[in-house]
């Protein structure tokens, strides 16, 4: 069995520098809010526009969070002691240049997630998580297609709301079309292994599909960007949608001394 009904919103700080020529540091500050904002009501009127079933949306009050996994060997179950609001998990990134290959440029990286959240919520994992990265990109006049391979080694003494994970793979492709000299279309599909393959026999065991598609415009020496995400309910649990809006600046390259922001 198998049903899980959680709404919020997370916002990143990131700041990316330049720690030697072609290698970078990245810090990542996350807030993670599980209060809100309740849009089950999109979902619903999408689903009666195009005849698609509501998922037993209804078993529960709406405004509430649920988590319930059954398997034969172990039970999660968790209802609104979900909801908060707080820091999640710190993570710091440092990439390195591979060289070109196969006609792309390569790139490697490597992270380390604090347990900053709190234990027990859905913002933190309370271990402290690694990962390896390699990266792919292959440039054209008006067009950009990207690789990503990864592995996640998972802190046996962290857990996910007190069940064991599992380490995790990564893999996503996306491709980037210029529509002007500042505007691009993005189109990404993601597929992650699930830190919870030990409810063997259940959807949440499964890798997960989801797919992103974004215009980002760029301004002056920043940009914004703005992401609409849909689940592919062929295998494993992601969520049903979601919108992501960001915003980046540069720091100055004529100023050593300016920090990137």
């Amino acid at each position: 069995m198998l049903f899980v009904d959680v709404e919020g919103w997370r916002a990143d700080l990131k700041i990316t520098g330049s720690l030697h020529p072609g290698l970078t540091l990245t810090v990542d500050v996350p807030w993670v809010d599980t209060t809100g904002p309740h849009w089950d009501a999109l979902a619903e009127g999408f689903h009666r526009t195009f005849g698609l079933p509501d998922d037993g949306r209804d078993l529960f009050p709406r405004g509430h969070n649920a988590l319930y996994v059954s398997s034969a060997r172990r039970r999660l179950e968790r209802l609104d002691d979900v909801t908060g609001a707080g820091l999640g998990d710190v993570a710091a990134t440092i990439a390195g240049a591979l060289g070109r290959a196969l006609g792309g440029e390569h790139t490697w990286a490597v992270s380390i997630s604090a347990p900053t959240g709190e234990e027990g919520t859905l913002r933190g994992s309370g271990g402290w998580d690694a990962g390896m990265r390699w990266f792919g990109s292959w440039r054209g006049p008006r067009r950009e297609v990207a690789a990503v391979l990864g592995y996640t080694r998972l802190d046996r003494n962290g857990s996910f709301l007190g069940v064991a994970r599992r380490d995790t793979w990564h893999a996503a492709s996306a491709l980037r079309v210029a529509l002007g000299p500042r505007t691009e279309v993005r189109v990404l599909g993601r597929l992650d292994g699930s830190p919870l393959a030990g409810f063997a026999g259940t959807r949440v065991a499964e890798p997960g599909f989801f797919l992103t598609l974004g215009l980002r415009r760029s301004i002056g020496r920043g940009w914004v960007a703005f992401d609409l995400g849909e689940n592919v309910p062929i295998v494993g649990v992601t969520p049903d949608y979601s919108f992501q809006v960001s915003a980046g600046l540069r720091g100055d390259p004529k100023n050593k001394s300016a920090a990137p922001r």
